[in-house]
């Protein structure tokens, strides 16, 4: 038995042995990775904002301007007020990023696309005596790095945002 158990043993052990010579000393890996380029402006200023007027929103633009594909892990905002959500070149919409509730979503941009980042305040989310200037951030974490975006605005009362 013991015999047989060694004769095993030495025919796999040959049998690593050539499969693991086979392999070529030279291995090639393409470290190519995605880079991620905004379009435009990394900052948006909505000036006024009637805090009884709905939601804020801007739409900031990208694209994957590298040799391989872009990840994108997840987002999250500077404050609960704030939301945004992703929007890659085929439609995929990630899920609503904001302050707390931030899970892990992992996208593929690959070369050449664009995709989008929907950043929206409520303005009613501090309450009607919440007015004054706003200044918030979203943070995009890619297999680029990370990405910081900036809204803002003065959030006035009705009757101050009637009366401009």
């Amino acid at each position: 038995m013991k015999k047989l158990l060694l004769a095993s043993m030495a025919l796999f052990m040959s049998f690593v042995f050539v499969a693991c010579s086979s392999v070529s000393d030279e291995v090639i890996v393409s470290e190519e990775s995605g880079v991620i380029e905004l379009i435009g402006s990394d900052s948006h200023d909505w000036g006024d904002i009637n805090i009884v007027g709905g939601d804020a929103s801007h739409v900031f633009s990208f694209q994957n301007s590298g040799e391989g594909d872009l990840i994108i892990n997840t987002a999250s905002t500077s404050c609960m007020c704030t939301s945004a959500e992703i929007t890659l070149a085929n439609g995929d919409q990630s899920p609503v990023f904001g302050m707390h509730k931030n899970a892990t979503w992992d996208a593929v941009v690959a070369s050449g696309d664009e995709f989008e980042v929907n950043v929206v305040f409520d303005p009613m989310a501090h309450g009607l005596s919440a007015t004054g200037p706003i200044s918030r951030s979203v943070m995009l974490s890619t297999s680029d790095g990370d990405f910081e975006l900036n809204v803002q605005g003065d959030v006035l009362s009705e009757e101050d945002f009637n009366n401009l």
